[in-house]
């Protein structure tokens, strides 16, 4: 999917019965997994921002409620209050949205003034289910 000249790209590992997390958590832990999607989500360029993902409120709550480094991260919660609960009002490396078409719009707003051309939605049953 393209937005305004940026890419929307789906990133997951799945299980070969169709598993991408059990109890909110991977259910593996494989080091070159890992490493394929921090190389995947984030490209070394001349700003402080080297990727954009979207994600779930819950997928966020699984990584300890915090950021990706180097990455911006947009949280896709419909609880209205969740910025402030998760102390990320004001923050510049961390948005709370309440929809998917919120977090695209301003994802690719971003994107293009740090001059990325992917933004990755990361995972979340409904997040991945969305499109």
């Amino acid at each position: 999917m393209s937005y305004a000249h940026t890419e929307v790209a789906q990133i997951a590992a799945i299980s070969s019965n169709r598993c991408i997390g059990k109890d909110n958590e991977l259910p593996w832990h494989i080091s070159a997994d890992l490493q394929h999607f921090k190389s995947m989500t984030t490209k070394q360029n001349d700003g402080a921002i080297q990727g954009i993902v979207i994600m779930g409120r819950k997928t966020f709550e699984s990584m300890g409620s915090k950021p990706l480094p180097k990455r911006v991260s947009f949280i896709i919660s419909t609880q209205l209050d969740y910025a402030e609960q998760k102390g990320l009002v004001d923050k510049s490396n961390a948005y709370v949205v309440h929809n998917l078409d919120d977090a695209l719009t301003q994802a690719a707003s971003l994107a293009h003034g740090a001059h990325l051309d992917t933004i990755w939605v990361i995972g979340g049953e409904r997040c991945l289910a969305m499109r």
